[in-house]
């Protein structure tokens, strides 16, 4: 069982003269839904790299190998890494906190649950 409690907002990063080629989302992030855009927009060709993680991409993205979509908590952060124009819209997937049904009112489980949930709601910063 579980509820949404926040959305995660997604950008297009880069750093200063990067390539202008697209990093690629592999393993679980290929089923995500900026990959559903990049693969329906993005060139074959368009890309220089790939990775299952969004700090990998991240690490790559800060090295200048291309641009990478990543959460908007991750990009943000990073010093010299920049949100940059694209045609991607803006995007954002809901955050689940989910609880095996059984375990669902067992009382430590819902408080940390309930906790979890609040901080995740009070950080505005994960949308933009």
């Amino acid at each position: 069982t579980g509820d949404t409690c926040a959305v995660l907002g997604f950008g297009v990063y880069a750093v200063e003269g990067a390539s202008a080629t697209w990093l690629g989302l592999t393993g679980p992030l290929a089923r995500s839904m900026p990959a559903a855009w990049m693969a329906a927009n993005v060139a074959p060709e368009e890309f220089s790299g790939s990775a299952d993680s969004f700090l990998v991409l991240r690490e790559m993205a800060r090295r200048g190998m291309g641009r990478a979509v990543l959460p908007r908590f991750a990009g943000d952060t990073v010093p010299g890494l920049k949100l940059i124009q694209t045609a991607m819209p803006a995007m954002t997937v809901p955050i689940w906190v989910a609880t095996h049904s059984e375990l669902r009112d067992v009382p430590r489980i819902r408080v940390v649950r309930q906790r979890i949930m609040a901080y995740l709601a009070s950080r505005p910063e994960l949308a933009s």
